[in-house]
């Protein structure tokens, strides 16, 4: 029976394909995005650069995951920063040319880097499989150390996300808009990380009740709202956010439900 180890590393088939051309396209994007249409919304400097770095490792990250052909970043990432560095330099005012060049050789680095850690992390869990295929299935509800310190860490994380928004961001006079984005793409893969990393179910919407609660409870001593507006807007915000994680969490178990049947074994038949 052939080992469930051997991974293929350059599978060729019209989905590796059809990702690499959407997430081209994504970086096109986002490229087009900060060169072009940031200029209306009043972005410069520091807010431009976070926007934009964000965007970038979200799309490099989801490629070198979804993507199972280890070449196609490489040939994606080649052919976007050609295109970029090209049109700079026939430009008459050519002047990041040379720092796309360096961006791009970061850029297939860490590439590299990711591609190993999720190649080892794969062959792990597919070694566990092949030298434990009885194991029962995960808990979903598991109460440990672990998790309550992971519960802990989030809840710190969403505190400092808190107190940049509402102290350090007004004191920076960030625009207005670029705070919602920043505020709601740092939310979401919060809650996505969250989510992913707790094995204990429950964990995630105590971590959210905990946080809404005190922020209610901070903002009634502070006076710095009325309380009932304050507790609806609390209570609203969890509501969505819990939503969100219920969301995740089926996606999650039915993938991980997927990815065992495929990395089961094929039952051999007794002669």
């Amino acid at each position: 029976m052939k080992s469930a180890t051997s991974i293929n590393l350059f599978p060729c088939n019209s989905r590796e394909v059809g990702l690499g051309f959407l997430f081209a396209l994504a970086l096109g994007c986002v490229y087009c995005y900060q060169a072009y249409y940031v200029n209306p919304l009043g972005l410069r400097g520091l807010s431009l650069i976070i926007v934009t770095f964000l965007a970038f490792v979200c799309v490099n990250f989801y490629a070198t995951f979804l993507i199972e052909n280890r070449l196609i970043p490489y040939l994606v990432l080649s052919g976007f920063w050609s295109l970029i560095i090209l049109s700079d330099y026939l430009s008459p005012n050519a002047h990041i040319y040379k720092a796309a060049g360096i961006a791009f050789l970061i850029n297939v680095g860490w590439i590299f880097v990711l591609q190993v850690a999720f190649l080892t992390t794969k062959r792990k869990r597919l070694s566990a499989n092949e030298t434990q295929p009885g194991t029962e299935q995960a808990k979903l509800f598991p109460w440990n150390a672990r998790e309550l310190l992971k519960g802990f860490l989030f809840f710190l994380i969403l505190n400092a996300v808190y107190i940049f928004q509402a102290v350090i961001a007004p004191a920076w006079k960030f625009d207005l808009l670029f705070s919602a984005m920043l505020l709601a793409l740092v939310m979401t893969l919060i809650l996505y990380y969250l989510s992913l990393l707790c094995q204990n179910r429950l964990m995630p919407y105590l971590v959210m009740a905990c946080f809404w609660l005190q922020t209610v409870l901070v903002s009634v001593l502070l006076k710095q709202e009325q309380p009932e507006r304050m507790i609806q807007t609390a209570l609203t915000m969890f509501l969505v956010s819990a939503g969100f994680i219920l969301l995740l969490q089926l996606r999650f178990l039915f993938t991980k439900k997927v990815r065992t049947r495929r990395e089961q074994p094929e039952p051999t038949l007794a002669r």
